[in-house]
């Protein structure tokens, strides 16, 4: 079974959106055999890291990053990165909950409903310029100090975290990458487009939206943030149409376990409500999970999506007026779209995307 979370969007022209994610797992304790103790993972060298093996591993949720759209490693496809922790909980005791996840970003351009992906399709990805790749930074490197912590303004000239980590001089002033918000003790940021020249000779029957995408992920070491990995979009309109009508949404197919034959009686849902916060506040919660039918049985973890904000508009012109989460779908992958099957085509992704309704939890058994 196949199984989709979507976000709330932006609603008329926007040329900016912001979406913040948060995949996590959380579960009693489990067993299974140990990970390669020497396989690959960060290809880091200084900030930069490279396209493939970039691995958030610091927390007990190991998560196979890229920047070309995919989210986890498609464990069970024989890729360069298939051997690459997927969401792998609890580090290298665990086993993989997620087979890929991506990003859905739909609207309407001249009239014609698209709806460029992450997953299944590689439609989303980096140029060919040589600072188009993974950087790599941490809480505490120099030039990432950031509000509300001591010198924000890096390199004194009276701004703050205006050069990111992009390979860039963002502030021309002849330096590169000085002044930026380290976020985590394990934060990668990258750019990809959905208009590149190898997406559309892959895909000639798709019209791109003109998008710039900035992803940016963290994850933290500290008890009671270790579980999850944070997700952040920025997603821009770089072409010279106003896109209408846009959602923004994540398609995710977990897997618990990513194994072949194992995952076939996954159970799907949804779930929003409030939660108390460790500050005895109250925090409005929106999330989409999965979890194994046998509950307590060899894999009992819970993997998700958690929303955790996005842009607002208090006049709902160009964006919502709250942060919510607009709808969830579940798909059964081998049906045909019409009984509930995977969308194939851009018609049928908007469909999707643009639903005000949920999908009613699959049912045990």
């Amino acid at each position: 079974m196949k199984r989709s979370f979507r976000k709330p969007a932006p609603i008329g022209p926007t040329l900016l959106t912001c979406v913040f994610l948060a995949l996590g797992v959380t579960a009693v304790s489990m067993a299974a055999p140990p990970v390669d103790a020497d396989a690959p993972r960060n290809g880091i060298d200084g900030k930069r890291a490279i396209d493939d093996h970039v691995v958030h591993d610091v927390g007990l949720l190991w998560n196979h990053v890229t920047n070309y759209g995919l989210i986890g490693s498609r464990p069970t496809v024989s890729t360069p990165y298939s051997d690459q922790p997927s969401a792998l909980w609890p580090g290298d005791t665990g086993v993989d909950h997620l087979f890929s996840a991506g990003l859905w970003v739909g609207g309407i351009l001249l009239g014609e409903r698209l709806v460029s992906t992450g997953q299944y399709a590689f439609e989303l990805r980096p140029t060919e310029a040589p600072d188009d790749i993974i950087y790599a930074t941490s809480h505490g490197e120099p030039g990432g100090n950031r509000y509300p912590w001591p010198s924000p303004d890096d390199d004194g000239d009276g701004l703050e975290d205006e050069d990111p980590p992009n390979g860039q001089d963002d502030d021309a002033d002849s330096l590169v990458d000085e002044d930026f918000a380290a976020i985590s003790q394990q934060h990668y940021r990258c750019r990809y487009y959905d208009n590149t020249q190898a997406a559309q000779e892959q895909y000639p029957d798709h019209t791109p939206l003109n998008l710039e995408i900035i992803q940016q992920s963290f994850q933290w070491t500290r008890p009671l943030a270790d579980d999850f990995i944070g997700y952040d979009f920025t997603i821009r309109n770089i072409g010279v149409t106003t896109i209408q009508d846009l959602y923004v949404g994540m398609f995710a197919d977990f897997d618990v376990p990513a194994v072949p034959g194992e995952a076939e009686d996954d159970l799907v849902g949804s779930w929003r409500g409030l939660v108390q916060a460790s500050d005895y506040s109250w925090v409005a919660v929106n999330l989409a999970y999965m979890c194994d039918s046998d509950a307590g049985g060899p894999v009992p973890g819970y993997a998700g999506f958690v929303l955790c904000g996005h842009t607002t508009d208090e006049t709902g012109q160009t964006a919502p007026l709250t942060v919510d989460m607009r709808t969830f779908q579940r798909f059964a992958g081998a049906l045909p779209f019409s009984q509930g099957g995977d969308p194939t085509n851009d018609n049928e992704r908007y469909e999707v995307l643009s639903l005000d309704s949920d999908d009613p939890d699959s049912p045990p058994g």
